[in-house]
């Protein structure tokens, strides 16, 4: 038999998780890779990436036609975990400079994914960061995602970060 203090805790508890303003678990996973990981400075560098289904349900996710960098906040390090310079692209595209006739030039998409179905992406970091010097840079991408507009409104997000790649650039 359930003494009131109980039913009062059991209705609380409840009401307490249908309100709960929980970062809810990643439906899907980011990973990356170069194309080519050693490049000679100057030359173009292409990054690959692909979401996959990790839920247990099919799910809609958006992908981009063209160079995907508006969808994902890009880490770009030196070997020091020193920012890497933008080119005059970068600074526009991440509002560091006035935009100017700058034009959006990718489509986006919505992709039904069934669990363990990927997707593709690309960007081409070159034309975003200044990769002329010699050396070592880490890449890391994030994407900030709402699981609906209540999360929008209340700020409730998933963050979800891709693995960690090395690019080497030579003389």
């Amino acid at each position: 038999m359930r003494t009131p203090l109980k039913s009062f805790a059991v209705i609380t508890m409840a009401g307490l998780a249908s309100v709960c303003l929980c970062q809810p678990a990643p439906k899907y996973s980011l990973s990356i890779s170069l194309r080519e990981i050693t490049v000679k400075a100057g030359t173009p560098v292409v990054l690959d990436i692909t979401t996959k289904n990790i839920s247990g349900q099919e799910i809609m996710a958006g992908t981009i036609v063209g160079s995907a960098e508006s969808a994902f906040d890009i880490t770009l390090t030196d070997s020091d975990g020193n920012p890497t310079l933008e080119t005059r692209y970068g600074r526009k595209i991440h509002d560091k400079e006035p935009r100017g006739n700058l034009l959006d030039t990718h489509s986006e998409m919505v992709v039904h994914l069934k669990p363990g179905d990927t997707t593709q992406e690309l960007i081409y970091l070159s034309g975003i960061y200044d990769l002329t010097h010699p050396g070592k840079y880490i890449v890391q991408l994030s994407r900030t995602v709402y699981a609906n507009d209540a999360a929008v409104n209340s700020g409730v997000k998933t963050i979800i970060e891709s693995n960690s790649v090395t690019l080497t650039v030579t003389n």
